[in-house]
Order: structure tokens, then C-alpha cells, then sequence
């Protein structure tokens, strides 16, 4: 298991906006390649996002997180960035607390938080 001080590298500090649809954030991969299986579940303050309200988008476009699976897969290479989209209330100015978890064919569950602002 990686710890949680090490996940929160792969989240980019200072991307989290408002965007039409909801808020949008990126992590981008500076640890080491991985395969998404799944999404288990993200979160903006506190509040679970159903899963057919959150895009990822990697080299292929944007994907529903609730078709990523073991055989439509998302590849997180190392040195590529992943946008993430919640369809959800936008995010007043602030601090705010995002958690992301999801399963990675390498390296399994992957949970963390972070904290940044609009």
C-alpha cells in the first residue's frame, strides 16, 4: 500500500476551478505508471460524486468513471497528466478537501486527499 503523503504528489497543486458542468482538477503522474481498473468513489467536501458524474480523461478522451473496468481501462503513464471532470455544484471561494479513490492493476487501492482553493 502507498501511503497517503506520496499519492497527494499525483494531484497538481492550484488545478482545481469551476468549470460549466461542475469543478474539474488534474493529477498528473510523476510517481510511476499504472493501469485505472476502477473508480471507487471521489469526493468534494465531503459529498460523494455519483460515478456517472465523473469523467477522467487520458490519452483517449474522456471516460465515464462508471465504464472503466478491467477491460476499459485508463493508462496513468508517468509524466502524463489525467483531467478529471465532476458533473456536480460548483465550488464556492475557498479551501476545499477532494478525495479520490481508486484501484490500479499495479498497485491496488489507491485512497488520498487533498486540499486546495478556488
Amino acid at each position: 500500500m502507498i501511503p497517503q503523503f506520496i499519492l497527494r504528489r499525483l494531484y497538481k497543486k492550484g488545478s482545481l476551478r469551476n468549470t460549466d458542468i461542475g469543478i474539474e482538477f488534474i493529477l498528473e503522474n510523476s510517481l510511476a505508471s499504472a493501469t485505472i481498473t476502477k473508480i471507487n468513489k471521489i469526493s468534494a467536501d465531503n459529498k460523494d460524486i455519483p460515478l456517472p458524474q465523473i469523467e477522467i480523461k487520458g490519452g483517449s478522451g474522456f471516460v465515464k468513471a462508471d465504464s472503466i473496468n478491467e477491460n476499459t481501462s485508463v493508462q496513468f503513464e508517468k509524466g502524463k497528466e489525467i483531467d478529471v471532470r465532476l458533473s456536480t455544484d460548483r465550488l464556492t471561494d475557498g479551501e476545499h478537501l477532494i478525495r479520490v479513490s481508486v484501484a490500479s492493476k499495479e498497485f491496488g487501492e489507491l485512497n488520498f486527499d487533498i486540499r486546495d482553493n478556488i
